[in-house]
């Protein structure tokens, strides 16, 4: 009985590993373009009752501690849109393309009888979605009422 030629073989295959390590050196040392600019992005957000899962009107919805600052105030269907400056970073080449949204403010959402928000907005729009999409799917933040937090025994200066 005859063996295979396994010395072709392990020709071959050090030819194609060769051949695939050149190339990816090559890819990755492809030039590319790392820019800094402003876009308008627009923002929105649906704020909901966090028992129920109603939409609350009249909550009041901020973007604070940078320049500029942005407010506005949900409708009916518990929607409100912000359309931000913001500033926008990223690397463009032949293989990859990427972006990055400076999310630079805290957001702080309030409305009456429901215990209020106060975090980074950065925080909450942090998937991928919220930097490469030219319109990023919409915020949802849920607030608990004041009755129900403080029936359990809560502290209100959290």
């Amino acid at each position: 009985m005859r063996l295979p030629r396994l010395r072709f073989t392990i020709r071959r295959m050090m030819v194609v590993v060769t051949v695939f390590g050149v190339v990816t050196v090559v890819l990755i040392n492809l030039p590319e373009a790392v820019w800094v600019g402003h876009a308008s992005i627009p923002l929105e957000f649906v704020i909901l009752d966090a028992l129920t899962g109603q939409q609350l009107e009249g909550a009041s919805i901020r973007l604070v501690e940078s320049t500029p600052e942005y407010e506005a105030t949900t409708g009916a269907e518990g929607l409100a849109k912000i359309i931000i400056n913001a500033m926008i970073g990223g690397r463009s080449s032949l293989v990859r393309n990427t972006r990055v949204v400076n999310y630079a403010w805290a957001l702080v959402v309030t409305a009456d009888q429901y215990r209020g928000v106060n975090e980074p907005l950065w925080e909450v729009a942090r998937g991928p979605r919220y930097h490469s999409d030219p319109a990023p799917p919409p915020i949802v933040v849920r607030l608990v009422p004041w009755r129900w937090a403080c029936n359990e025994g809560c502290i209100r200066n959290w």
